[in-house]
């Protein structure tokens, strides 16, 4: 995700895009539904004819769900964008760019690209390449992961050539900080890498010390036409979670797996 003193129309103009690439039925007065704000008002931002106040850019935030660091910066573009003084413009601007400068690199992956690093150790090769220690060789990346040389090496390649990882001077690094593959798209790999990843959690209940994992569960009845609302809700969660917990720049000596299962009990009536 780029920061730009534009974000908050790009990014207003990209959701309603997605969702209407979902579901081809979605219009822009649907979306000006979901967000509780008129239809023109909507059509009126995204051609430039109307501003839009900070009040309004945190509702708007807070309604498309954004992580904190994209509120801030949604409702700073607003700001440098529409505010009455140039003061306020300007000042609005320069936290942005403050803010560009710290931010993790994204990568949106999808279904089809997936399917060459659907393999749990993909992953986990570019954040070990983050860790304190690395030494830039397939050989301490091999010994990290547990897995053949052979393996670990055309691992590597594979990422390489992709565009994933990069290799100068001796030193490997990853192109990206982070990465989410498409939601709501069936694919057999992303399956595959999941089922990977509980086969991984089953391996760590019974192999790893109550220190260095956390298992916790709960079963709960509540409405099926809300699932959407709570599957909104854990991608929001994991974003907070990944703002919390990750930093670029901060000093790493350990990758671990969160993953998070939200699955329906009984039958469906017939």
């Amino acid at each position: 995700m780029h920061y730009r003193t534009t974000f908050h129309l790009e990014y207003l103009g990209q959701e309603l895009k997605e969702r209407q690439r979902r579901n081809p039925q979605y219009s822009l007065r649907s979306f000006a539904r979901d967000l509780s704000v008129a239809p023109s008002w909507v059509s009126e931002v995204l051609n430039g004819k109307k501003g839009m106040s900070e009040q309004k850019a945190t509702q708007l935030s807070e309604s498309l769900g954004l992580s904190k660091k994209e509120a801030k910066v949604f409702v700073l573009s607003a700001q440098a964008t529409h505010s009455r003084r140039a003061s306020d413009r300007i000042a609005a601007a320069e936290k942005i760019k403050t803010l560009a400068s710290n931010q993790t690199t994204f990568k949106k992956i999808k279904s089809d690209e997936f399917q060459f690093i659907s393999s749990w150790y993909f992953q986990t090769i570019l954040e070990l390449t983050e860790l304190e220690g690395f030494d830039h060789s397939v050989q301490w990346l091999s010994k990290k992961l547990g897995l053949p040389l052979r393996v670990t090496t055309n691992a590597v390649q594979k990422l390489v050539s992709l565009g994933w990882l990069k290799i100068s001077e001796g030193q490997i690094k990853a192109s990206y900080n982070e990465s989410e593959t498409e939601f709501d798209k069936p694919s057999s790999a992303i399956k595959d890498y999941h089922h990977e990843i509980l086969m991984l959690a089953k391996n760590a209940l019974f192999e790893q010390d109550i220190q260095s994992r956390e298992f916790s569960n709960m079963t709960l009845a509540f409405d099926s036409a809300k699932v959407a609302e709570a599957q909104k809700f854990i991608r929001a969660f994991q974003k907070q979670f990944s703002e919390k917990f990750y930093n670029p720049g901060s000093k790493k000596n350990s990758v671990y797996q969160l993953s998070m299962q939200l699955f329906r009990l009984d039958q469906k009536d017939q």
